[in-house]
């Protein structure tokens, strides 16, 4: 809402670009209980409650007044690749190797989805996405899979030589387009609609 740009770095913390006074700001891990718990920042985002949650290499961050809360012990997998805010405001976090966990704001605690228990694709989610339906989309490193939080059921989407599909198992990157209803995957060999 302030127009504030958060960036992530590979292995420099965190900057705050503030453009109306062209200014930046820097975050990074120090001695300080409450400072980020690595430099390695993979994701970012702002809850629609203003909170803002910081996803690294080895935990999640969620900011507090004295610096960051960490999540760490409570988490299957600590490695964050992706974070994602649905429609009804549920945040919902992507690990490498740990599956995808869903946040559960009353509880302050973590649901966790895996291949295990609720046969994703993959256990590494690299990216997360949610369409007008509230189905959560995931990328990972065997395809795309298609979630219903409601439901719990899953649908793979894979690459197959022999008929229009994915351009690649590796999917780095999704973004729905809410004019044209269309899922935008970003893959290891181009741009799938």
């Amino acid at each position: 809402p302030q127009g504030i740009i958060w960036i992530g770095t590979d292995g420099f913390g965190i900057h705050r670009y503030d453009p109306k006074q062209q200014q930046f700001g820097h975050q990074s891990t120090t001695s300080s209980p409450h400072s980020l718990t690595h430099n390695f920042i993979r994701a970012i985002i702002k809850r629609k409650n203003g909170q803002l949650w910081v996803g690294t290499r080895e935990g999640l961050n969620r900011a507090i007044p004295q610096g960051y809360q960490h999540y760490t012990t409570r988490l299957p997998n600590t490695n964050i690749f992706s974070l994602h805010e649905d429609k009804r405001q549920q945040l919902w976090v992507g690990t490498y190797g740990g599956g995808l966990l869903k946040y559960q704001d009353e509880s302050d605690d973590f649901v966790s989805y895996t291949m295990q228990s609720h046969q994703l694709s993959s256990d590494r989610v690299y990216a997360i996405e949610s369409d007008k339906d509230g189905i959560v989309w995931l990328g990972s490193n065997q395809g795309l899979t298609r979630f219903d939080p409601d439901s719990e059921t899953v649908t793979h989407y894979q690459h197959n030589a022999t008929h229009n599909s994915l351009a690649n198992n590796t999917v780095f990157t999704l973004a729905y387009d809410k004019n044209d209803h269309a899922l935008w995957v970003g893959t290891r060999a181009g741009l799938n609609k």
